[in-house]
């Protein structure tokens, strides 16, 4: 079982969304740190296809959540709730925080491996 470390303010992101969407989040990291995945986990594109994105759906809107799995721990990166009403792509104020916190990641698996 890998354990879950919290970059940045993700822990405090996904605690501040509501009951049914931050359940459905938990879940699939717990899937992750069982070495499974979630049914709506699914890696994202391009330089960030090493992160897998969960996204869940409740009444006020669209939640998004990116973690990394890394050689001993899930690397929780950031968790929101998508705003734009148009297009799916996540906004890019939010891919420059995931490749900030994913370098973060990178350079800790580094030194520890």
């Amino acid at each position: 079982m890998k354990p879950v470390r919290w970059v940045g303010g993700s822990e405090k992101d996904l605690e501040g969304m509501p009951d049914a969407p931050r359940r459905e989040i938990r879940a699939a990291l717990f899937a992750a740190e069982s070495g499974g995945k979630a049914r709506n986990a699914k890696p994202m594109h391009g330089d960030l296809g090493d992160v897998i994105e969960v996204v869940t759906h409740d009444r006020v809107g669209t939640f998004r959540g990116m973690y990394y799995i890394g050689k001993e721990l899930i690397y929780a990166l950031h968790f929101f709730q998508k705003k734009s009403k148009h297009g799916i792509a996540t906004p890019k104020r939010e891919l420059d925080l995931i490749r900030r916190r994913l370098a973060f990641a990178h350079r800790q698996e580094r030194e520890v491996g």
